[in-house]
């Protein structure tokens, strides 16, 4: 699974969301909630800018640069076991 996928669940499932509940938000199907959290589809990055809105963090937070919501902006490790902090 891809750090989108695991991010993308994890962000929709902290704020209540159910696929179809954060695709009705967004104005997508749930089909494509689904194939993003599965690893299936990245989404276009119009898709990802409203997901990140609505969940209320980054896209680079959804997509594994930041480490948390938006206002946050710690960079996660750029090589295994170092941190930019």
């Amino acid at each position: 699974m891809s750090q989108l996928s695991t991010n993308l669940k994890t962000f929709r499932t902290n704020k209540g969301l159910t696929q179809a509940q954060l695709a009705q938000l967004i104005s997508r199907e749930s089909s494509l909630i689904c194939k993003i959290e599965l690893g299936a589809s990245s989404g276009s990055l119009t898709t990802l800018t409203k997901l990140a809105e609505v969940l209320g963090v980054t896209v680079g937070a959804l997509l594994g640069e930041l480490n948390t919501a938006a206002g946050n902006h710690k960079p996660t490790s750029t090589k295994e076991g170092e941190r930019n902090e």
